[in-house]
């Protein structure tokens, strides 16, 4: 009796877990908006580690006066097997092409690219560099998947009110690349921004690559 006692438990539990992980992978895939609350507790909680235990808007407005005043040069503390793992939500299925392009760097010019087949694998969801030497040229900003169903455009339509995410939309539908600087300097002027949740979620969706680069994790999914 004991013996089947413990192979029901055992069952029980290999069935929970098991709800658990197609659960949580299903949640992740038919939502991929949700995994940017994923990126926002786990960049609180790299800011909590590298400034002290601080209320969350205090430690954001911290961070991005810490980037604008030491040149991008901020050491985070951060836990890279909890970033791995979030990483593997981000690049799993379709979730990164919610939030990021996949970047292409091509030897030689612009003709050349499309004669070539390079030019087949590329969608409205992709940039490509010509004669650029590495991904260096993306070192101080961040891309995002400027589509009406992307997570930007999403949360500019929710937040329009804001008046900080209405100058960083204008910012970047100008520019085409959301430069850290101007971004910190957008937030930092209008600094009550940083007590919204959409406005710290969007800050660390903005500076993951910048997590992934402090230690070495390459960020950017790369065509070819």
């Amino acid at each position: 009796m004991k013996n089947y006692d413990l192979y029901i438990f055992i069952k029980k539990i290999f069935i929970i877990s098991v709800g658990l992980f197609f659960s949580t992978h299903s949640f992740c895939n038919n939502d991929p908006s949700q995994v940017a609350s994923r990126m926002k507790a786990f960049f609180t909680k790299t800011l909590t580690a590298t400034y002290g235990d601080e209320i969350e808007f205090q430690l954001y407005s911290d961070f991005l006066t810490d980037y604008r005043n030491k040149k991008g040069d901020v050491a985070l503390v951060i836990n890279v097997d909890e970033l791995r793992k979030i990483n593997q939500l981000l690049y799993s299925g379709s979730i990164y092409d919610y939030y990021y392009p996949k970047l292409l760097f091509f030897k030689g010019n612009y003709n050349d690219f499309f004669k070539g087949k390079d030019s087949k694998v590329i969608d409205h969801n992709s940039i490509v560099f010509f004669d650029k030497p590495d991904h260096t040229v993306t070192k101080y900003g961040i891309y995002f998947n400027n589509s009406k169903n992307g997570y930007f455009k999403n949360l500019f339509d929710k937040n329009s009110h804001i008046k900080a995410v209405a100058e960083v939309n204008k910012y970047y539908s100008f520019s085409g690349i959301l430069s850290y600087f101007m971004f910190a300097d957008i937030l930092l002027n209008n600094n009550e921004a940083l007590k919204y949740d959409a406005i710290q979620e969007l800050t660390a969706v903005v500076f993951w690559k910048y997590l992934c680069d402090q230690v070495d994790i390459i960020f950017y999914k790369f065509i070819g």
